[in-house]
Protein backbone atom coordinates (compact mmCIF):
# COMPACT_ATOMS: atom_id res chain seq x y z
CA UNK A 1 0.00 0.00 0.00
CA UNK A 2 1.53 3.36 -0.78
CA UNK A 3 1.65 5.82 1.56
CA UNK A 4 2.00 9.73 1.48
CA UNK A 5 3.80 11.78 4.05
CA UNK A 6 1.47 14.85 2.83
CA UNK A 7 -2.18 15.29 3.71
CA UNK A 8 -2.46 17.32 0.01
CA UNK A 9 -4.02 14.02 -1.57
CA UNK A 10 -1.19 12.60 -2.54
CA UNK A 11 -1.81 9.20 -1.03
CA UNK A 12 -4.98 8.92 -2.91
CA UNK A 13 -3.13 9.55 -5.98
CA UNK A 14 -0.56 6.91 -5.32
CA UNK A 15 -3.47 4.59 -4.32
CA UNK A 16 -5.86 5.78 -7.22
CA UNK A 17 -2.34 4.68 -9.37
CA UNK A 18 -1.96 1.37 -7.99
CA UNK A 19 -5.88 0.10 -7.86
CA UNK A 20 -6.11 1.44 -11.60
CA UNK A 21 -3.05 -0.70 -12.57
CA UNK A 22 -4.70 -3.80 -11.09
CA UNK A 23 -7.79 -2.81 -12.95
CA UNK A 24 -5.90 -2.97 -16.19
CA UNK A 25 -3.81 -5.94 -15.78
CA UNK A 26 -7.67 -7.76 -15.25
CA UNK A 27 -9.09 -6.49 -17.85
CA UNK A 28 -5.86 -7.10 -20.61
CA UNK A 29 -6.27 -10.98 -19.05
CA UNK A 30 -10.25 -11.01 -20.28
CA UNK A 31 -9.88 -8.73 -23.39
CA UNK A 32 -11.18 -5.68 -21.62
CA UNK A 33 -9.85 -2.30 -23.31
CA UNK A 34 -7.92 0.78 -21.25
CA UNK A 35 -10.25 3.06 -22.30
CA UNK A 36 -13.30 0.89 -20.97
CA UNK A 37 -12.02 0.23 -17.93
CA UNK A 38 -11.14 4.33 -17.42
CA UNK A 39 -14.78 4.90 -17.84
CA UNK A 40 -15.77 2.86 -15.40
CA UNK A 41 -13.15 3.61 -12.29
CA UNK A 42 -14.04 7.62 -13.29
CA UNK A 43 -17.88 6.59 -12.75
CA UNK A 44 -16.82 4.41 -9.59
CA UNK A 45 -14.76 7.47 -8.47
CA UNK A 46 -18.19 10.07 -8.85
CA UNK A 47 -20.19 7.74 -6.58
CA UNK A 48 -17.52 7.44 -4.14
CA UNK A 49 -17.14 11.33 -3.79
CA UNK A 50 -20.91 11.94 -3.60
CA UNK A 51 -21.30 9.28 -0.89
CA UNK A 52 -18.19 10.85 0.55
CA UNK A 53 -19.54 14.32 0.35
CA UNK A 54 -22.86 12.93 2.02
CA UNK A 55 -21.12 11.61 5.14
CA UNK A 56 -19.25 15.29 5.31
CA UNK A 57 -22.66 16.57 5.64
CA UNK A 58 -23.64 14.18 8.00
CA UNK A 59 -20.74 14.17 10.12
CA UNK A 60 -20.84 17.97 10.20
CA UNK A 61 -24.25 18.14 11.40
CA UNK A 62 -24.30 15.59 13.77
CA UNK A 63 -20.85 16.31 15.89
CA UNK A 64 -19.70 20.00 16.55
CA UNK A 65 -16.76 21.62 14.75
CA UNK A 66 -14.74 21.17 17.86
CA UNK A 67 -15.44 17.18 17.83
CA UNK A 68 -14.27 16.96 14.40
CA UNK A 69 -10.87 19.05 14.81
CA UNK A 70 -10.06 16.80 17.96
CA UNK A 71 -10.76 13.48 15.24
CA UNK A 72 -8.54 15.29 12.47
CA UNK A 73 -5.55 16.13 15.25
CA UNK A 74 -5.82 12.37 16.19
CA UNK A 75 -5.39 10.94 12.74
CA UNK A 76 -2.68 13.39 12.09
CA UNK A 77 -1.09 12.38 14.69
CA UNK A 78 -1.22 8.64 14.19
CA UNK A 79 -0.34 9.74 10.78
CA UNK A 80 2.67 11.49 12.04
CA UNK A 81 3.80 8.34 14.80
CA UNK A 82 3.20 5.74 11.54
CA UNK A 83 5.83 7.64 9.53
CA UNK A 84 8.72 7.67 11.94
Amino acid sequence: MAYCHRMTGGCHFAMTRIIRGKFFRMGQKVGISEKVIDLELAKLSRKITVEATKLKGRLSKKYPAEVYEKIQRGIEARLAQLSM
